[in-house]
C-alpha cells in the first residue's frame, strides 16, 4: 500500500494534500496533517504550483525535496 510520501513521489509534476488524499482512497482530513508533518521535516517541499482542491480553492502542488537538500 502506498503510503504519502510514495505518492507524492509517484506524482512527477507534484500533488496536492486532495490528489494525495484520492489515491490513497483516504479522508484528506487524515492526508493534509501528515503532509504538512512531510514539509515540517523537509521530506516535500512547495513547488510553487497550485492548483484547484476539491472545494475550487487553490491549493499547494507538493513536490519530493532534492535529496541534496
Amino acid at each position: 500500500m502506498l503510503n504519502i510520501k510514495d505518492s507524492v513521489a509517484e506524482h512527477t509534476d507534484g500533488a496536492t494534500a486532495d490528489e494525495i488524499a484520492y489515491v490513497l482512497k483516504r479522508s484528506v482530513l487524515t492526508v493534509r496533517p501528515r503532509v504538512s508533518e512531510l514539509s515540517g521535516m523537509k521530506a516535500i517541499v512547495d513547488s510553487g504550483a497550485r492548483r484547484a482542491n476539491t472545494s475550487g480553492r487553490s491549493a499547494i502542488v507538493w513536490r519530493m525535496a532534492d535529496p541534496a537538500s
